[in-house]
C-alpha cells in the first residue's frame, strides 16, 4: 500500500481526492478554443517524498524521443504579496492547515477556477484551472530535486527533462514531461517506466512572501502535447500569485 502511494505521486500533478478523478482524454486539437468537451480533473505529477525507502531492485528507465527544452528565462524576482481581497470559502480548508493560500491574479485567456483539493500522499494542496479539457494545476508546498534520481521507486528521470532558469534571485525549473501514465499503471514494481516528453509541462518555484515565508510551488500544465501554452506563459501565472487571507 505504501508503494503504490508513492507511485501515484511519483505520476504528478493525476486526480483529485474527495471525487477521486480520472486523467482528462488527449484533446483533439491544438488550442484550448478548440477543444470539445470538459474532462474530469487530472491528478499532478508530484515530485516523490524524500522519507520512503529506495526499492532493493533498481529499475531502468525508458524514454521517447526528447522535445526542445524550454529556453531559460531571466526575470524578475517572485514576490507573492499580499492581495486586497479575501479567499473564497473554498480556500478556507487550504488557510487552515497551511496558514496560507495563493491565487493568481492572472491566467490565460479562458481559464477559470475548478476546484481545490487536499494531496492525501502528503501535506500538499492542489489548486485546478480549466479551459475545456486543459488544466494549470497549482501545487503547494511542493519540494523538488532536480537530481535526476534514482528515487524512491527506483526510477531515474532522463537527464534532459529538467533545465534550471533565473528568476530574479533564485534559480527555478522546468520539467517537460513525466512517466507515462500507460508505463506506470502496472503497479510500483513497475520495471521499465516510460519517460513522456510531451505528457506535461511544470514549472517548480520558490515563492517568497511578504510575511517572510518561502514557499515551494508547482504549476503544471497538461495534458501534452503542450503546444497550447508556453513556458513563459507559466511563468507570467506564478509572478501573479497573491497571498490571500480567510473569507469572513
Amino acid at each position: 500500500m505504501k508503494k503504490w502511494g508513492l507511485l501515484l505521486a511519483a505520476t504528478l500533478l493525476v486526480g483529485c481526492v474527495g471525487e477521486p478523478p480520472v486523467a482528462p482524454p488527449m484533446p483533439t486539437a491544438t488550442t484550448p478554443a478548440q477543444a470539445t468537451a470538459p474532462a474530469p480533473a487530472p491528478t499532478p505529477v508530484t515530485a516523490t517524498p524524500t522519507s520512503a525507502p529506495i526499492p532493493p531492485t533498481a529499475t531502468a528507465v525508458m524514454t521517447v524521443a526528447p522535445t526542445p527544452t524550454p529556453p531559460p528565462i531571466d526575470d524578475s524576482n517572485i514576490r507573492c504579496a499580499a492581495a486586497s481581497d479575501t479567499a473564497g470559502a473554498e480556500f478556507d480548508d487550504v488557510i487552515d492547515q497551511l496558514g496560507f493560500a495563493f491565487k493568481p491574479s492572472m491566467l490565460p485567456e479562458g481559464f477559470e477556477f475548478a476546484r481545490v483539493s487536499p494531496n492525501q500522499n502528503s501535506d500538499s494542496f492542489w489548486q485546478i484551472y480549466q479551459n475545456a479539457g486543459y488544466y494549470l494545476i497549482i501545487t503547494y508546498p511542493e519540494k523538488f530535486s532536480p537530481d535526476a534520481g534514482p528515487d524512491e521507486l527506483g526510477w531515474v528521470r532522463p537527464n534532459d527533462a529538467v533545465s534550471d532558469l533565473r528568476l530574479g534571485d533564485q534559480t527555478a525549473y522546468i520539467m517537460t514531461g513525466g512517466w507515462s501514465d500507460a508505463s506506470v499503471i502496472p503497479g510500483p514494481g513497475t520495471k521499465n517506466p516510460i519517460w513522456d516528453y510531451t505528457r506535461s509541462l511544470t514549472l517548480f518555484f520558490t515563492c517568497r512572501t511578504d510575511d517572510g515565508r518561502d514557499v515551494d510551488i508547482a504549476i503544471q500544465a497538461r495534458p501534452g502535447p503542450i503546444d497550447w501554452i508556453s513556458a513563459r506563459e507559466i511563468v507570467d501565472v506564478a509572478q501573479s500569485l497573491r497571498r490571500i487571507s480567510r473569507s469572513q
